[in-house]
């Protein structure tokens, strides 16, 4: 028996195998902890944001099919809103997301498939709601601070909370 209570434990190259009672489980490398690769950004992603929504006094489900449209679905009250979540790393003051799907048939999503656009900035794990109308498909860029010339750019710190729910 090993230190960890499990018969049968064997360790080869960094997996712990653990046969009887106990399941297996591997130890992460630092490459899987780093959120530099695609699929641990998006999952990071939406569990901040469902963090974030919680906090809020939302309700959250995550739906179990993978085709699904959207990543979210936060309720308060009866309010129900769907969310596409999307995570980006600041370049020049600003967070650029693509606002189409990974891979599908029609990458763009229509108007009827979400109500928010959550846009991650991994730097400071903060997050953003954007109203899908307020865009159009494609290219989403979001400034982190606000400019001295009037524009219709779209600032982070204006959408921090679901419009409509507060």
């Amino acid at each position: 028996m090993s230190r960890d209570g499990c018969k049968n434990t064997h360790h080869t190259n960094g997996i712990t195998r653990i046969a009887g009672r106990c399941r297996s489980f591997r130890i992460n490398t630092k490459k899987e902890r780093d959120c530099t690769n695609a699929p641990s950004k998006g999952l990071a992603a939406e569990r901040l944001v469902e963090a974030d929504l919680i906090l809020a006094g939302f309700t959250t489900f995550l739906p179990s099919s993978a085709q699904c449209v959207y990543d979210i679905l936060a309720e308060r009250g009866e309010l129900c809103f769907k969310i596409q979540v999307k995570a980006a790393t600041p370049k020049n003051g600003r967070l650029v997301v693509d606002a189409r799907r990974p891979s599908a048939s029609s990458r763009h999503y229509s108007m009827e498939d979400y109500d928010y656009l959550a846009v991650v900035d991994l730097s400071t794990r903060l997050v953003c709601y954007i109203p899908r109308k307020s865009f159009n498909t494609g290219r989403v860029t979001v400034r982190l601070t606000k400019s001295a010339a009037p524009r219709t750019d779209l600032y982070f710190s204006e959408y921090r909370t679901i419009k409509g729910a507060v």
